[in-house]
């Protein structure tokens, strides 16, 4: 302790700013955390020692560095052999520290948390700046594919769980009547069959005044996607509460799959598309107003002759009128006013604002593994970082962080 007021003495004293002067304490503090890390962490090995299973030996000394939050810790312990022949160290196993990974977890999940939010090159600067230790971008995006890899295999494990064995999710929240709005974002693709591809995003609430409940978004097939999504609305909302369910979308087909998972559920056509759609093949806002006013107050076909009506008129857009008379009729048991219209929004806000900027292409791992990780932020769920995920989640760790699972080669760029 004198140590350190020493040297936070010395450094107040020679500074000759106070950025300087911050920059120099937090030195010394984190200086001293390391020192202070590793020899407890020696004590606290040979603690483990003395109570050391029968059938065991030590086979030698072993030391790793961890990089944390104050910079790089030694950790130096003892090597056993079990009784079983398997090599083991029980100072990791105590601490639940992985096997051959570099980054401890609170840091792992600070750089998948700013990963999340920025590109993978500014969380890398930020987070280097923070720990003064430079961390790669590839360090970065290989975390964040890793959280998200785990997020997909707890979202799949939840999905069997539910519909294949009937285990009980866990929600208990009431929902009487619950709603969903279901829509995707293309965005751009690399290592891919094609040169775009459509991330699925459901929302669920109860009231909109009161925020979400659940929220799902992945790179997925459409009945992967709506299991993965039921099981997140489980786990929130009891399902056996429900006795009106709305699912809410602009026409794709996929959207309808929600019809198949969730109870007591119907169909509703998003206002805001049907809306969208008429001013689009019109080009006229008053047209579209009104269309949209008769669609809801006087049925589909007098809406349908205003359209037939403009479309004599209007030769040149017949054919866009047309298209959305057929949208129109396709959808007809969708043509209902409802509480809906939150899905946009949550659209940008979810992924698109990550997602979608210029440049920004993703492989399809790897634009699963970050849709998983921005629904988990969303819904408040934890990141699972580090030994072992929420829920027992565990897997081997690709150690060799720029071939992390999913991100692609072009991954630092997003």
């Amino acid at each position: 302790m004198q140590e350190l007021t020493a040297s936070v003495g010395s450094v107040v004293a020679s500074a000759s700013s106070f950025e300087e002067l911050e920059d120099g304490v937090f030195a010394a503090l984190c200086e001293v955390g390391r020192r202070e890390s590793a020899a407890a962490l020696r004590i606290r090995d040979d603690d483990l020692y003395a109570g050391v299973p029968s059938g065991w030996r030590v086979k030698d000394h072993r030391g790793r560095r961890v990089l944390t939050r104050y910079g790089s810790v030694e950790v130096f312990r003892r090597r056993y052999v079990d009784e079983n022949g398997a090599t083991r160290y029980l100072l990791d196993e105590s601490l639940d520290l992985e096997k051959r990974t570099r980054v401890s977890p609170s840091l792992e999940r600070l750089l998948v948390t700013l990963s999340a939010d920025v590109s993978f090159r500014s969380a890398a600067l930020v987070v280097s700046t923070v720990v003064g230790t430079h961390i790669s971008h590839t360090a970065a995006h290989g975390r964040l594919g890793r959280a998200g890899k785990r997020l997909a295999i707890q979202g799949a494990q939840a999905a069997s769980d539910l519909f294949d064995l009937g285990l009980d999710p866990g929600g208990t929240k009431d929902a009487k009547r619950l709603s969903c709005e279901a829509d995707g974002t293309v965005i751009a693709l690399q290592n891919a069959n094609g040169r775009r591809g459509e991330v699925k995003l459901a929302v669920f609430y109860t009231d909109k005044g009161k925020g979400l409940g659940a929220v799902h978004a992945g790179f997925q097939r459409a009945s992967d996607f709506w299991g993965e999504a039921a099981a997140a609305a489980a786990s929130h909302y009891d399902l056996s509460s429900i006795r009106d369910c709305v699912v809410a979308g602009d026409g794709a087909r996929w959207v309808r799959g929600g019809l198949d998972v969730l109870p007591y559920s119907h169909f509703q056509l998003d206002p805001f598309h049907i809306r969208k759609a008429i001013l689009r093949a019109s080009r006229d806002h008053t047209f579209s107003l009104r269309v949209f006013s008769a669609l809801y107050a006087d049925g589909f076909g007098v809406a349908e002759g205003m359209l037939s009506r403009f479309a004599s008129e209007h030769p040149e857009q017949a054919q866009d009128i047309e298209d959305v008379r057929g949208y129109l009729a396709t959808n007809g048991d969708g043509l209902w006013r409802g509480g809906c219209g939150t899905i946009e929004g949550h659209i940008d806000k979810v992924l698109a604002n990550r997602m979608k900027k210029r440049g920004r292409r993703w492989s399809p791992r790897g634009a699963d593994a970050m849709a998983h990780v921005l629904a988990a932020q969303r819904s408040r769920r934890p990141l699972p970082c580090g030994g072992a995920g929420p829920g027992g989640c565990a897997l081997e760790d690709s150690t060799r962080e720029p071939g992390s699972p999913g991100l692609g080669r072009a991954a630092g760029r997003t």
